[in-house]
């Protein structure tokens, strides 16, 4: 039925990972008032556009919203009204339309700290940081530079969030080392990211990205 599209609150509205509560593994996020509704069909259908905030927190829920078995909808009571001014019920829904993430993570921005010789890259989404694999970086002291070195590998404890911070090995910091203008200055450091670097959360691999130059360097 109809119902009066700026009677809808938002922040009733809560993402389940199950129709029940409770287990290990149960997964919930309550929308903020700052997603809004986008788009309205003939005032039975209701699109809601999610702040980025909301995506962010969604994303960093483990289970919650990954695939259509996990996705469930609850509409509180009096999450909006229909025309005739009556409230809505309580009800828990599957979802019926499930789009999967598709898209890779994007790098941003990366730091390079010497002093402690840690790398910091950050990414547009939350990756899952038990898929890393440092050899898909590759280290640059020019955009046309012959002088690099792809990394053996790094390590990490972080967990998944819009960033990871790699631990640079002693045998990959000896050969930078020794390659002349290599991560010697802001203007010697750049990096090319391979799509094996990294994933997100619903398996995609980060998209590659060539000759990035470094946001902060620290020696």
């Amino acid at each position: 039925e109809s119902v009066h599209t700026d009677t809808l609150r938002v922040d009733y509205i809560v993402l389940q990972s199950h129709f029940d509560r409770g287990g290990e593994d149960f997964q919930e996020y309550r929308l903020s008032t700052n997603s809004f509704v986008d788009t309205v069909e003939n005032l039975t259908v209701l699109q809601v556009q999610l702040d980025g905030i909301d995506i962010r927190n969604i994303k960093t829920r483990f289970g919650l919203a990954t695939e259509r078995n996990n996705t469930y909808l609850k509409f509180e009571s009096r999450a909006v009204y229909d025309t005739s001014g009556n409230p809505s019920d309580d009800v828990i829904l599957l979802v019926s339309n499930y789009t999967s993430d598709t898209t890779g993570p994007t790098v941003l921005t990366w730091s390079l700290d010497l002093n402690s010789e840690v790398i910091t890259v950050n990414f547009n989404e939350p990756i899952a940081v038990n898929t890393v694999d440092a050899t898909g970086l590759i280290a640059l002291s020019h955009p046309n530079s012959t002088s690099s070195h792809q990394l053996s590998g790094a390590s990490t404890d972080g967990s998944d969030d819009f960033f990871i911070q790699l631990t640079l090995s002693r045998s990959d910091l000896n050969v930078i080392k020794m390659i002349e203008d290599l991560w010697t200055s802001n203007e010697t450091a750049y990096l090319t990211v391979q799509s094996h670097f990294i994933s997100d959360q619903a398996g995609q691999p980060v998209q590659p990205a060539v000759r990035i130059p470094v946001t902060l360097f620290i020696s």
